[in-house]
């Protein structure tokens, strides 16, 4: 009885916790997100003439 009660508290408490906290970006961080290539001030598809 008391496994289950502590196994609820806790799932709770992460599921409050992964609220709070924003997405992972993964290894780099957010400083890498913003970084662009220079020169590049919007991509575009390239147009296919086939």
């Amino acid at each position: 009885m008391w496994a289950l009660l502590a196994a609820a508290v806790i799932a709770a408490a992460a599921m409050m916790i992964q609220q709070l906290t924003g997405p992972s970006l993964g290894p780099w961080g957010a400083e890498q997100a913003t970084v662009s290539m220079p020169d590049v001030l919007d991509a575009q598809p390239i147009a296919s003439t086939l």
